[in-house]
């Protein structure tokens, strides 16, 4: 297993048993806390749009060699593949957020009722933990980045 699997692993584990001791109940009943962990998600979500345009950026694919463009771009899809699920991960977050703190989730059939704050109390910290790896990703790849262009500058 990779460092980046065993600590997602970590995460969903310390998430899980979150949610088992009822953290997401904790926000049922503070609706500021709530709208301040929404407010702090949703600009973490515009951090990681940011890291995910600077990744995409055009002139990172640029080698005469298609094989070595095409192996540079698995490495980029892998992270953007990454990074989206963790957006996405960010939208949930916000959504369960928003039932909550309109009081949606007391019109909800029963199952619905009852998964919503466990929903929550599992997506809240393992989407907080996953955006450690934030950082890492981005500095791996300036370190490539970086790398490249020394290189490049060896060979002229």
């Amino acid at each position: 297993m990779t460092g980046r699997s065993t600590f997602i692993l970590v995460s969903a584990l310390i998430s899980a048993f979150l949610a088992y001791i009822d953290f997401g109940e904790a926000f049922l009943f503070n609706n500021d806390g709530l709208e301040i962990v929404g407010l702090v998600f949703a600009v973490m979500a515009g951090a990681l749009m940011t890291a995910m345009s600077v990744i995409i950026g055009t002139n990172q694919i640029t080698h005469p060699d298609w094989r070595k463009t095409w192996n540079k771009g698995k490495s980029i899809r892998q992270d953007l593949v990454f990074l989206s699920i963790l957006f996405y991960l960010y939208i949930f977050t916000l959504g369960l957020i928003t039932i909550i703190v309109s009081d949606i989730y007391k019109a909800l059939p029963p199952f619905l009722f009852i998964s919503t704050p466990i929903l929550l109390g599992f997506s809240v910290p393992f989407a907080f933990f996953l955006s450690f790896m934030i950082p890492g990703l981005m500095l791996g790849f300036k370190t490539k980045k970086l790398n490249e262009d020394i290189e490049r500058r060896r060979q002229r």
